[in-house]
């Protein structure tokens, strides 16, 4: 509010019109001025309005009254008049312009305005209700540092360790703040009142003996005039918050202790772009201090090419706060300059807050020179790519072949294979079994894999393919490319089924022989020992104890007999010579039942009676050693098998309901994998195919099928699907 003397008592009045001319001169005053300034009306006519009141408000009034007639508004303006006896009357003055009138001037008594005291009434309510439902403390300090005012009654209740001394011209020390406090208040304070500016402090009280840490924010506060009489100060208890930073860093501490130990370069670099820590890794490969490389000490390790890109880089993504990475040349140990490939991931405080970069640095030195090599002999590699007898590959994720060398044509036939899927090529039952190796070799954290596929040549025939290779992965953890090599071992597999069909025959001749030794042999000699102890006349005159001795001997050999017959039995059944395969299964189906540790049911259909021995012995060995580890290892309740002939085709399935086991984890232990082996050989040996289906806890299922017509294998020989 401005103020200017007056030698008048000025009484309350109502009212009052002015009318001046454009140089200021009063034309006209209403008759009840004297009610409102004790001034008559000829006390005021004629003569120039902005002598009766002091410069400063002179000057606002006559550029008040230049703004109306310049923009043709009215204007407002409130002041205090103050007569010779000290009181005050607060006043208001709207001016307003008329070019033919000149400026007409209400005067009126600013108490007088019941509107304009009831909003400010309600503003302050609204700031003082707003200001206690918060918990923050919030007081007024002048610019000594005293208390000048409070906003609220319940501010005091905020603060529960310190007394109720916070009446106007106490310090923050009768208040009970600790000195050091008070000092760091008083030097904030006077900071914002020389610069206008706000400041942020952050203390510690002491309180029921724990520390209590606040956050205050002290901003200048203005007078009417817009000038700086104090500071406005918003203080929060963050006693919680701390605390649970200083947690976070031992946790980070912990986690930096960690680090150090990492084979890899780690750093890290805070919000700042500053780099506050490196592991005892990095400081031995660069053979610098961490006081060296600090800050932006770590610039000088920068070979002098790198440094400017590298610096440029990592200021620019800093701000984008994603993860990015970087290759450069850092300062080894060994005075030389080493390549590094450097992943930086922002790091999020526990609020989720960026804080900075972590970066983890991996020494390439030694790739990117194989790198550059193999840059210089790229015109050798394509030559000798291209005239590799083998298939070379590189496929995507997707499995599209993204490079293939000529051999692929070669050997399969296709004129271009670039951009098409290799599951295409697989036969469809070799599909899930390649899938499923690919899956252990993922989950095994593994990168290499070896194994043998089937695929169609372009002319429908199968080829059959050994291949080799690795998995290269993405930064997270994902399959980007496959690299590998297949060779084509067809004719290796032919002669190896042509040896295996004639090892398996020369065992089942050896058994043969075995067998007739056993029976033709050893089996007469038991007979007539039999024959020869179950004459009566051996029992004249024997004692008792010989007679039990007679008795075990008989009984001993008897024993004997059975188990010759059942070893030759077991060797070369007789019956699947004597009676055929279906017989022979029906026999063998009868012993397992009579156990009565599951059920069997089996299912013979369309079968000849003039099969050939090879196939019906094959049939007949691999159901019983399916049967024989069904009995060892599957704890089933029953087993369905069914052997059915068609169209020169002959077809087994075998399943039984129990605990089942993975195939790819029995292939790679010793575990189950001779009798599987054993009946793998035996199916392929006779040019035919079999197929496991199980898992853990699914019980198992096995589908094999024979040709029934079978000749000397040639090389136009295929296996069947």
């Amino acid at each position: 509010m401005e103020t200017f003397d007056s030698n008048v008592n000025i009484p309350n009045g109502k009212v009052v019109c002015l009318q001046c001319t454009e140089r200021g001169i009063v034309s006209y005053v209403s008759p009840n001025v004297s009610d409102l300034l004790g001034m008559q009306p000829d006390q005021i006519e004629g003569k120039e309005i902005l002598s009766f009141l002091n410069s400063k408000l002179s000057g606002k009034l006559l550029r008040l009254s230049l703004k109306c007639k310049k923009d043709k508004t009215s204007e407002g303006l409130s002041f205090n008049w103050k007569n010779t006896d000290g009181k005050e009357l607060e006043l208001s003055v709207n001016i307003s312009y008329n070019l033919d009138q000149g400026y007409m001037c209400v005067l009126m008594p600013h108490y007088e305005l019941p509107q304009q005291k009831e909003k400010i009434r309600r503003q302050q309510d609204v700031l003082r209700s707003t200001l206690e439902s918060i918990d923050d403390f919030v007081f007024l300090l002048d610019k000594d540092g005293k208390f000048s005012d409070f906003y609220s009654e319940d501010n005091s209740s905020k603060f529960n360790n310190i007394n109720n001394s916070f009446r106007p011209g106490n310090s923050l020390a009768d208040a009970g703040f600790p000195s050091e406090v008070e000092t760091a208040f008083l030097a904030v304070v006077k900071k914002v009142i020389s610069t206008g500016v706000s400041e942020e402090l952050r203390y510690e009280l002491k309180a029921f003996g724990s520390k209590l840490y606040y956050h205050a924010r002290v901003t200048p506060g203005y007078n009417s005039n817009k000038k700086i009489e104090g500071v406005i100060v918003v203080s929060r208890d963050i006693t919680t918050l701390v605390n649970s930073e200083l947690k976070l860093n031992q946790s980070l501490n912990y986690y930096l202790t960690v680090f150090d130990n990492f084979p890899t370069l780690i750093w890290r670099a805070n919000r700042f772009k500053k780099i506050d820590y490196v592991n005892n890794t990095f400081k031995e490969f660069t053979g610098r201090s961490f006081e060296e490389d600090k800050g932006d000490g770590w610039h000088k390790a920068i070979h002098h090419e790198d440094k400017e890109r590298i610096v440029k880089e990592f200021l620019r993504k800093f701000d984008q706060q994603k993860p990015f990475i970087q290759e450069y040349r850092i300062l080894h140990n060994t005075g030389m300059y080493r390549w590094v490939k450097d992943f930086l991931h922002p790091f999020y405080d526990f609020k989720g807050r960026f804080s900075g970069y972590i970066g983890n640095c991996i020494d390439i030195n030694d790739i990117r020179h194989t790198q550059k090599l193999l840059q210089e002999s790229e015109l050798r590699y394509r030559e000798l790519f291209d005239n590799v007898p083998d298939i070379v590959f590189r496929l995507n994720q997707k499995g599209e072949i993204q490079k293939i060398n000529k051999a692929a044509s070669q050997i399969l036939g296709y004129d271009s294979l670039e951009g098409k899927n290799v599951w295409d090529l697989f036969l469809p039952q070799e599909r899930r079994l390649v899938y499923r190796q690919f899956e252990k070799i993922i989950s095994d954290g593994k990168k290499s894999f070896s194994f043998e596929v089937k695929v169609f040549n372009n002319k429908g025939e199968i080829k059959c393919l050994q291949i080799k290779g690795f998995i290269s992965f993405d930064s997270v953890k994902t399959v980007s490319e496959v690299y590998g090599i297949a060779r084509d071992i067809t004719m290796q597999k032919m002669l190896e089924k042509s040896i295996l069909k004639n090892t398996i025959a020369t065992e089942e001749r050896e058994r043969r022989r075995i067998a007739e030794e056993l029976h033709d042999g050893i089996g007469p000699l038991l007979s007539g020992l039999k024959m020869y102890l179950q004459q009566d006349s051996l029992k004249v005159n024997l004692e008792v104890k010989q007679l039990k001795t007679l008795t075990y001997c008989r009984e001993l050999v008897d024993e004997s007999i059975r188990q010759t017959r059942s070893i030759a039995n077991n060797l070369t059944p007789g019956i699947l010579n004597d009676f055929g395969l279906e017989k022979a299964l029906k026999s063998h189906v009868l012993k397992i039942n009579a156990i009565g540790k599951f059920d069997v049911n089996l299912h013979v259909v369309n079968i000849q009676e003039n099969l050939e021995e090879e196939v019906s012995l094959a049939i007949f060995r691999v159901v019983t050693e399916l049967l024989n580890n069904s009995l060892k290892h599957s704890d089933c309740s029953k087993v369905e098998i069914v052997i059915d002939e068609r169209n020169g085709i002959l077809s087994g399935n075998y399943s039984d309901n129990g605990k089942g086991f993975d195939p790819l984890k029995i292939q790679h232990t010793n575990a189950g994998k001779m009798g599987l082996n054993n009946i793998r050989n035996r199916i392929n040996s006779l040019n035919g195919n079999i197929l496991f289906n199980s898992d853990e806890g699914m019980g198992l299922f096995v589908k094999f099928i024979l040709p029934v017509k079978q000749s000397e294998v040639t090389g136009s020989d295929k296996p069947f699907l």
